[in-house]
């Protein structure tokens, strides 16, 4: 499960990692900071009838740092700025993958059945093109990172993102900021420490209910879930 406070700032907003993890200091909270830029590329898709978007999933295909991962999320409860989501993700192997055609399977869709064992195992483009999935949104994404705790305990990570949402020869941007917890335990710690942020920016940062990916398509013209 993965859960999460969703903020959007105005894309000139200059927030930079390191406010970030001053104002939370301030809080109280120990912060260790990481200043490394990561370019992150994540392709979105659907298929033609716009199953994914209907029942609030989405199948994401994440190139970071030369390595590639497939990952399946799907909404299950969402309070303020606060996100929860069934996240699955799989490098390519055949347990992982099973999985994520359950939760497909589980959401109504009817992805077919993997390759056997004795058979080439396909890209993960063709195998969510056998599934009648297609991309829809590019997103880039530079990330900053900072990891919070207190008492010595890890609660969450926080990141700032700059954001580059594309299809065809549309773009548009945006400022984000993205406060998880590191596991389901620490829901509660994440309410508090969204509290503070939130006190801090003020209007500057506004509760985000959506999904990214709901976000570039709607900025883009191409909000395919109705």
């Amino acid at each position: 499960m993965e859960i999460e406070a969703k903020y959007t700032l105005q894309e000139e907003d200059n927030l930079r990692v390191e406010d970030l993890a001053q104002l939370f200091k301030q809080a109280g909270y120990q912060v260790q900071v990481d200043l490394e830029v990561h370019q992150i590329q994540d392709l979105y898709f659907d298929d033609a009838e716009r199953s994914l978007a209907r029942v609030d999933a989405a199948i994401r295909l994440r190139r970071k740092g030369g390595r590639l991962k497939l990952t399946f999320k799907r909404k299950v409860a969402q309070e303020g700025a606060i996100h929860s989501r069934i996240e699955l993700e799989a490098t390519p192997d055949r347990r992982h993958l099973e999985a994520i055609r359950a939760a497909l399977l589980d959401a109504g869709l009817e992805p077919a059945s993997l390759p056997d064992a004795d058979q080439p195992w396909p890209a993960p483009e063709a195998l969510l093109a056998a599934w009648g999935f297609s991309p829809k949104l590019e997103i880039d994404t530079q990330r900053q990172t900072c990891n919070l705790s207190l008492s010595g305990e890890d609660l969450a990570e926080a990141t700032v993102d700059r954001v580059r949402f594309q299809i065809g020869g549309q773009e548009s941007f945006l400022t984000a900021v993205e406060i998880e917890a590191l596991d389901e335990e620490q829901a509660k710690a994440l309410a508090e420490i969204t509290r503070h942020f939130e006190a801090a920016l003020g209007a500057r940062a506004q509760r985000e209910p959506r999904a990214k990916v709901e976000i570039g398509l709607q900025r883009l013209g191409a909000d395919y879930r109705t």
